[in-house]
């Protein structure tokens, strides 16, 4: 999957991607990229470009890499601009909650 989210982001994009896995994107072409949702239980979940593009002195790169796994990590693009709360009272039935804080611009959920 989220190789798919990766080359729907790309594609006519400039960049360039290292051994690592990580994709280096062009800094001024930030505002063109795409919000991702992913549906996460019933609800859709927005992981905004500013969140999954991070700029380091000029250098852009996505938040995002590919893995060839069931599962991929999300971290910190996928919470920014919520506030998240975690329910791990029963193991087996662990949840978290989403809600957009103050000052975000994320839907609500």
């Amino acid at each position: 999957m989220i190789n798919d989210i990766l080359y729907r982001l790309l594609e006519h994009k400039q960049y360039n991607t290292y051994l690592s896995g990580l994709t280096q994107v062009t800094c001024s072409e930030v505002s063109t990229y795409e919000d991702v949702f992913l549906m996460i239980g019933d609800h859709w979940i927005q992981i905004s470009a500013s969140d999954y593009i991070l700029n380091f002195s000029g250098t852009c790169f996505l938040a995002f890499l590919p893995i060839d796994s069931s599962f991929w990590l999300a971290g910190i693009p996928l919470l920014s601009g919520y506030y998240t709360v975690h329910d791990n009272t029963n193991p087996r039935k662990a949840r978290m909650g989403f809600a957009p804080h103050a000052t975000s611009n994320k839907m609500n959920v």
